[in-house]
């Protein structure tokens, strides 16, 4: 895929425990989005619809229940779509 420098996730801390900050700017994706997070077979296990402004967003992520592991979390509006970013549940 294009890695574009327009979008970035960070996601802190990582590992955490379910309660975690998701940092997100874009230049490309903005308005109502969803945040969405899919474990390693590829299941969603969760959702969080949000509202992106241009620049730099912090989104807090609370008592996400699932079992220990690697997740993969991606923001998108629609039409685009972030880069994945991988989180680790302990």
């Amino acid at each position: 895929g294009d890695n574009s420098p327009l979008t970035t996730v960070k996601v802190y801390p990582n590992p955490s425990a379910g309660d975690f900050y998701i940092d997100f700017t874009s230049e490309e994706i903005t308005g109502a989005s969803m945040i969405t997070i899919t474990d390693a077979r590829g299941m969603v296990v969760y959702t969080q619809n949000v509202t992106v402004t241009k620049g730099s967003n912090v989104f807090h992520i609370e008592n996400m229940e699932a079992a220990p592991g690697m997740y993969y979390i991606q923001v998108s509006n629609g039409t685009a779509t972030s880069n994945i970013v991988k989180h680790s549940l302990r």
